[in-house]
């Protein structure tokens, strides 16, 4: 659903799920000159709290070690990459961009 979302934006989704080193990245989507490393976080619903809140700062480190690896290894320059995180509740799909 997530990179449904991108694509229909005008992002190419490049990969999904992709292991670097002890972390996982749940899809790396680009757009002009910008690399987006998502992050998804999905909930049925929101009864025991919002998809954002489970974003913990270990999990945001995680994530970023992870892009930067990537980054590194694929040739990336750094100021190119955006980290978003990506929340679902049901159906419903809100993209925070720059979230960590």
């Amino acid at each position: 659903m997530a990179c449904r979302w991108y694509e229909q934006h005008g992002y190419s989704i490049v990969a999904r799920n992709v292991r670097v080193g002890k972390g996982e990245i749940d899809f790396i989507a680009t757009r002009h000159e910008v690399v987006v490393i998502g992050e998804v976080k999905a909930r049925a619903s929101e009864n025991f709290g919002s998809p954002a809140q489970a974003m913990s700062e270990h999990k945001q480190r995680t994530v970023r070690r992870a892009g930067v690896e990537w980054a590194k290894a694929n040739n990336i320059a750094l100021w190119q990459l955006r980290f978003d995180l990506v929340c679902i509740v049901g159906t419903r799909i809100e993209v925070l961009r720059d979230a960590f």
